[in-house]
C-alpha cells in the first residue's frame, strides 16, 4: 500500500473517490469493529457518494452497516491511497462515540460484514486490522483521552 500525504484536516474530496472510517467508542474504551467476509477487521464506514460530504457520507454508511447514528464526529487523520486497482482514494478517518452499553446484540451487521463486535482498545494491535487503522484508533484514542 502507498499512502501520501497525510492530512490533518478533512480535504476537499471534488472528483476524487472517498472512503469515511470510523474510531467509534463505546462505554468509554471499547471500539467497534466489523468483521470482513476475508477474516481481517474493519473500522466502520466506507465510500462516500457523488456529491456527499464527509460526516453526511460517514454517517449513512455507519448507519447502513451498523444500525447506529451518529450525532457528531471529529476528524483524525486521513491519507491518500494510491495503491487501488480503481485509482486513487482519500481515506478518512474520525472519532465518534456511541450512546450504547457494549453489546455484540446490538449490532445489525449489514451483507456486507461477517459480524461485528466491541473491542477494548488495549487489545486493537492484536487483531488483524490494517496497520494504518491501528495507528489511527491510537491516534482516535488519544485525542478522546482514552490513552
Amino acid at each position: 500500500m502507498t499512502l501520501q500525504p497525510y492530512y490533518d484536516t478533512a480535504p476537499l474530496v471534488g472528483a476524487r473517490k472517498a472512503s469515511a472510517k470510523a474510531v467509534l467508542f463505546a462505554d468509554g474504551n471499547k471500539i467497534l469493529l466489523l468483521r470482513k467476509k476475508g477474516g481481517g477487521w474493519d473500522l466502520p464506514g466506507g465510500r462516500l457518494e457523488s456529491g456527499e460530504d464527509w460526516i453526511d457520507g460517514l454517517s449513512r454508511e455507519i448507519h447502513e452497516e451498523t444500525g447506529f447514528r451518529i450525532a457528531q464526529a471529529e476528524w483524525v487523520t486521513g491519507w491518500l491511497d494510491t495503491a487501488r486497482k480503481n485509482g486513487p482514494v482519500v481515506r478518512g478517518i474520525f472519532l465518534s462515540h456511541l450512546d450504547c452499553k457494549p453489546r455484540k446484540s446490538i449490532i445489525r451487521v449489514s451483507k456486507e460484514h461477517l459480524s461485528g463486535q466491541f473491542c477494548p482498545l488495549a487489545r486493537i494491535g492484536k487483531i488483524p486490522l490494517r496497520q494504518e487503522y491501528v495507528h489511527a484508533v491510537h491516534w482516535a484514542a488519544q485525542a478522546a483521552r482514552y490513552l
